[in-house]
C-alpha cells in the first residue's frame, strides 16, 4: 500500500506498557480506511447492538441495523460445496444484502493453514461459527471479505458509492485539501430537535433503513414510529429487565442554539483558507481520531480545553474526544516450518515467486494474490479459557469500576462509563459471546486481540493549528481486565498450537517461545501491544446526561443541522472488526439524511427475514454435540437455556446432548 495513502498518527506515550509510542494509521485518500483494511467482512453479536439501544437510542438495537448491513452488501456465496466443507465456511443469505453497492464474496485462493486452524480448536471444544455475519458470531470462522467475485479486487467505498455517482452535476468532491473547522452561528429562534419519549431526556425515533434493494424518497406519510404500542415495555428504560442502565433525567437543555453556516478549508497550513456555505446540513466523518479534533477546532469541546487555547466555546461538549476504544494487538510469530507452498511468506520472502503470482493474477485474476487479507478467524468466548474466566469476572465485578480512568474525567463520562462496564460484565461471560479474536496469517501468527475492552483512551488537542495532528492517548491495557484477558489468551495459544492438527505445521513459536515465563510474557506484553485500527466512540451516540455528542439521529447536541457519521458515534465497540458496521451506520444516516428532518420516522422491519432455526441448519458432521462437561462447565441456568436455545436455532436439535 503506497504510504501517501496511509496518515501515520503517532499516539502519546503509553506509560502503562513501554513507555513508547504507537502508530495509529488513517486512510488519506478518496474511500478512507476502505481503501487500506484488511478487508473483513463480519458484525458483532446481536448483544453489541441491543445495548446501543439500551444505552437510551432507539431504533439503533440489531432488528433494526440488520437492514442497514444487508443495504450495503452484495453477497456472492462463491464457494464450492467441496472448499465450503474443508474450510468449515457457513453462511446464511437470510441476513445478507444481494444488491448493495459493497461487493462480500470468498477469496479464490485460500491457505490450506486455515483448516489446521479450525480442526485445532474443535479439537478443543471451540464451535465453529455458522456465520460470522449472522449476529452470532462466537467461534472460530472463515469470514466474508470485501472483494467483487469475478475480478477477485477490492470493493472498497470509494468504487462503490463515489464513482457510479461521480458525474452527477450537484456533487464536488475537492482532494488534496483538508476541513480546518467548521463555521458554527448562533440561531435566535431555537426549538426541540427530539419530541419527548418518557424516559427523562429527549429522543426521537430513529429511521430503519428501507430494504436491501435501495432507497426511495421517503415521505412522512410513508414513516411510522419506531416505538410501537405492543413495544412501550421493551423501552421503558426503568424496567427492572434494563435496571442497570436507567437514564436519569437530564439537568441540560437539549434544545439546539447553534447553527453550522459553512465548512472552512484549505490545501495546506501555509494556503489561503475558503469558505464553503451549508444552506441545509453539514455530515462529518472524519473518522473517530480527525472528527473529535474538528469539533474542538471549532470550538464544540471540552470547555476547558478548548480557552487553554483561545479557542471561542461555542457549545461546551465534554464527551467530544472521550470515550476512546480500540481492540488492542499483540502480535505473535510462530513460523510454521512445514506449511503449504505457496504461502503467504513467498510475498516477502521471495521475490521470484511473488512476480509470478502479481502475473497470474493480472492475466487471470486467479492465484495467491486473491487471497486477500486475513480470512480464517476466531472469536472465543471467554470462557474457552476454563475456570480462570470466572475468577477474572469475579475480580472485574470487585475492582473499583473507575480508578483506571483517565484523570479529570467528567463526572457524566464517570457515569456512562459505570454503565458500559456493567454492561460487558452481563455480556462477556456468556457462552454465546466473544470474548477475545484470534488473527490467523495463516504463516507465521495467531494474533491475539482485545474484543470488548474496559480500557478507555482519548482525543484531544494542543494546538490550533488544524494542519497539525490530534492527541491520541488509547491507553490500551490500563484496566487490569484487558492485560490479563491477553495473558490468558497467550496461554490457549499454546494449547492450541499443540493440538495434532497444528503440530504438523511445525511452529517454531519465537513470539513468546514455548517456555517463556510469566515474567517475560509480561515484558513482552508491554513491548507488542499496538493497534488492529479500530478506533472509536469519541462522538458517542449516548444521552446528553452522560457525555453524549450526539443524539439518536446524529445530530451534535447544541446544534440544528451538524450530524457525525463515522466509527466515533458507537456509544460502545462491538466485538468485530468495524468495516461493515460503519457502512450500516452509514446507510442509517442516510436514511435519517433523505427523510429530510431530524425527528426521522421509519419503516417497519417485518418485511426482512430473520434466521430461522432451518435457514441455519448444519450436517451433523459441522456441528459439536453440547457435552457433558460443558453443561457443567455452565456458569448459571440462564447460560445453560441460552447456550441450548443457540444450538436449537443453529439446527442441531438431534444433537443436543441432554
Amino acid at each position: 500500500m503506497p504510504p501517501t495513502y496511509n496518515e501515520q498518527i503517532v499516539t502519546v506515550p503509553q506509560h502503562q506498557l513501554d513507555q513508547s509510542s504507537r502508530i495509529i494509521p488513517q486512510g488519506r485518500v478518496l474511500g478512507g480506511g476502505s481503501v487500506t483494511n484488511g478487508m473483513v467482512w463480519a458484525r458483532g453479536d446481536r448483544s453489541d447492538y441491543d445495548v446501543w439501544e439500551e444505552f437510551g437510542n432507539p431504533g439503533w438495537g440489531w432488528d433494526s441495523l440488520l437492514p442497514c448491513f444487508m443495504k450495503s452488501e452484495n453477497f456472492t456465496p462463491n464457494v464450492d460445496p467441496f472448499t465450503a466443507e474443508y474450510y468449515q465456511i457457513h453462511y446464511n443469505e437470510t441476513v445478507h444484502g444481494t444488491d448493495g453497492p459493497i461487493h462480500v464474496s470468498y477469496p479464490q485462493h485460500m491457505w490450506p493453514e486455515a483448516a489446521n486452524l479450525f480442526h485445532g480448536l474443535n479439537s478443543l471444544g471451540m464451535d465453529t461459527a455458522y456465520d460470522a455475519s449472522s449476529g452470532y458470531p462466537a467461534g472460530a470462522a472463515f469470514v466474508q471479505q470485501a472483494i467483487h467475485p469475478e475480478n477477485q479486487t477490492r470493493s472498497d467505498a470509494r468504487r462503490a458509492y463515489y464513482d457510479p455517482v461521480s458525474s452527477r452535476p450537484n456533487l464536488h468532491v475537492l482532494v488534496n485539501s483538508a476541513v480546518t473547522r467548521i463555521i458554527v452561528e448562533q440561531i435566535s429562534n431555537p426549538y426541540p430537535v427530539r419530541p419527548p419519549l418518557g424516559v427523562g431526556w429527549n429522543a426521537a425515533p430513529a429511521t430503519k433503513c428501507t430494504g436491501p434493494v435501495g432507497y426511495a424518497p421517503l415521505q412522512s406519510s410513508q414513516c411510522s414510529p419506531l416505538v410501537h404500542a405492543d413495544e412501550a415495555d421493551k423501552n421503558e428504560r426503568d424496567d427492572a429487565q434494563h435496571s442497570h442502565f436507567k437514564l436519569r433525567k437530564s439537568k441540560r437543555d437539549p434544545q439546539p442554539n447553534r447553527r453550522i453556516t459553512g465548512v472552512e478549508y484549505a490545501e495546506n497550513a501555509g494556503s489561503q483558507r475558503s469558505i464553503i456555505n451549508a444552506t441545509r446540513e453539514v455530515v462529518l466523518a472524519a473518522g473517530a481520531l480527525h472528527s473529535p479534533q474538528i469539533l474542538m477546532l471549532s470550538g464544540i469541546g471540552p470547555s476547558s480545553t478548548l480557552s487553554s487555547l483561545n479557542i471561542t466555546v461555542a457549545i461546551d461538549a465534554p464527551g467530544v474526544g472521550q470515550n476512546l476504544q480500540d481492540h488492542c494487538l499483540f502480535q505473535t510469530n510462530y513460523t510454521y516450518q512445514n506449511c503449504s507452498s505457496p504461502n503467504p511468506g513467498d510475498f516477502v520472502n521471495n521475490a521470484t515467486l511473488d512476480n509470478e503470482y502479481r502475473d497470474q493474477y493480472l492475466q487471470n485474476k486467479t492465484g495467491p494474490w486473491t487471497a486477500g487479507g486475513v480470512n480464517a478467524l476466531a472469536f472465543p468466548p471467554l470462557i474457552s479459557l476454563g475456570p480462570v474466566a470466572y475468577s477474572m469476572l469475579r475480580d472485574a465485578r470487585n475492582a473499583n469500576a473507575t480508578q483506571n480512568l483517565p484523570p479529570s474525567l467528567d463526572q457524566n463520562l464517570i457515569d456512562a462509563y459505570i454503565m458500559q462496564r456493567s454492561s460487558i460484565l452481563d455480556r462477556i461471560g456468556q457462552r454465546t459471546s466473544t470474548g477475545f479474536e484470534i488473527i490467523n496469517n495463516n504463516y507465521n501468527s495467531l494474533n491475539i486481540a482485545i474484543m470488548l475492552p474496559f480500557s478507555r483512551g482519548f482525543v484531544t488537542i494542543n494546538s490550533t493549528d488544524p494542519f497539525q495532528p490530534p492527541v491520541v492517548d488509547p491507553r490500551w491495557l490500563s484496566d487490569p481486565f484487558d492485560r490479563e484477558l491477553i495473558f490468558q489468551a497467550l496461554s490457549l495459544n499454546r494449547h492450541i498450537l499443540s493440538t495434532d492438527y497444528m503440530t504438523i505445521l511445525q511452529p517454531n513459536a519465537s513470539m513468546p517461545t514455548s517456555d517463556a515465563s510469566n515474567t517475560i510474557i509480561q515484558q513482552l506484553i508491554n513491548q507488542q501491544m499496538r493497534t488492529e485500527f479500530h478506533p472509536s466512540g469519541t462522538t458517542a451516540m449516548l444521552p446528553l446526561e452522560y457525555g453524549g455528542v450526539v443524539d439518536p439521529n446524529l445530530v451534535v447536541y447544541g446544534t440544528e443541522n451538524l450530524r457525525v457519521v463515522d466509527a466515533g458515534i458507537f456509544p460502545s465497540i462491538p466485538a468485530t472488526h468495524l468495516q461493515a458496521t460503519v457502512y450500516a451506520v452509514s446507510e442509517k444516516a442516510a436514511a435519517l439524511i433523505v427523510n429530510g428532518t431530524t425527528t426521522p420516522s421509519s419503516t417497519s422491519a417485518s418485511s426482512f427475514p430473520i434466521p430461522t432455526a432451518s435457514s441455519q441448519r448444519r450436517s451433523a458432521l459441522d456441528v459439536p454435540r453440547i457435552t457433558l462437561e460443558a453443561r457443567r462447565s455452565a456458569s448459571t441456568l440462564k447460560d445453560w437455556i441460552y447456550q441450548l436455545y443457540h444450538r436449537l436455532l443453529r439446527g442441531n436439535d438431534k444433537h443436543v446432548a441432554l
